[in-house]
């Protein structure tokens, strides 16, 4: 098995790019990234790197050791993703 990791340098463009590279991309490519570095996660899914760290504490997201990098295996991210409440908002009146 190949390990696909997803490469972010700057991290707004290029999270803004790949975000739109993945939505665009027919549904198996959507979902070919195997796991994400801590670095890469925080700024593609808008949370900090404790916050990343809490939730894998927390069990919510599933890490894995690759050498001495920590990964974030790409279908807990999606599930943790798929269980957050939707978000709503009040009505604007004038």
């Amino acid at each position: 098995m190949t390990l696909v990791l997803a490469r972010i340098v700057a991290p707004q463009a290029d999270t803004r790019m790949k975000l739109m590279e993945m939505n665009s991309a027919p549904a198996p490519m959507r979902n070919s990234v195997l796991a994400y570095r801590i670095s890469e996660l925080g700024p593609l899914i808008g949370v900090g790197r404790s916050t990343i760290y809490r939730l894998i504490g927390e069990g919510r997201l599933r890490a894995m050791k690759i050498g001495h990098r920590t990964v974030v295996c790409g279908e807990s991210v999606r599930r943790f993703l798929a269980e957050l409440p939707a978000a709503t908002c009040r009505s604007y009146q004038r």
